[in-house]
């Protein structure tokens, strides 16, 4: 599941929690559950198809989860070289999030880049 969600929106990820959350509220890491754990303990009578859209928010995204599965997840971005908990933009799509990720992870690969040129130089 995760692996499709990241071919639609390669600068997001799904991170699962033991805890839940509030909207624009953060989840420590030191609670994070490895998907395998999940995937382990959690059993459907059938296959389960959950659609999801790039004009889902990411509080709704996280609600779904919640109260379809009873699972707790934050959706982190991608920013550079860095994950972020997307906790003060609950309210942005998906697109967005991503389209953020994006845009901060290639200005960041430029600077970086443009750094390196100039220290090529010196």
């Amino acid at each position: 599941m995760n692996l499709k969600f990241h071919e639609k929106f390669p600068f997001l990820k799904l991170v699962f929690f033991n805890q839940s959350h509030q909207i624009h509220e953060s989840s420590p890491i030191s609670k994070i559950i490895d998907i395998k754990e999940i995937e382990k303990n959690l059993t459907f009578s059938r296959p389960i198809n959950l659609e999801i859209n790039e004009s889902d928010t990411t509080s709704k995204l996280e609600s779904i989860f919640s109260k379809m599965f009873g699972l707790n997840i934050q959706i982190y971005r991608l920013e550079g070289h860095a994950l972020i908990q997307t906790v003060g933009t609950d309210e942005f799509t998906l697109k967005e999030q991503n389209e953020i990720g994006a845009q901060k992870t290639l200005e960041d690969y430029n600077i970086n880049t443009n750094k390196w040129e100039l220290e090529k130089k010196l």
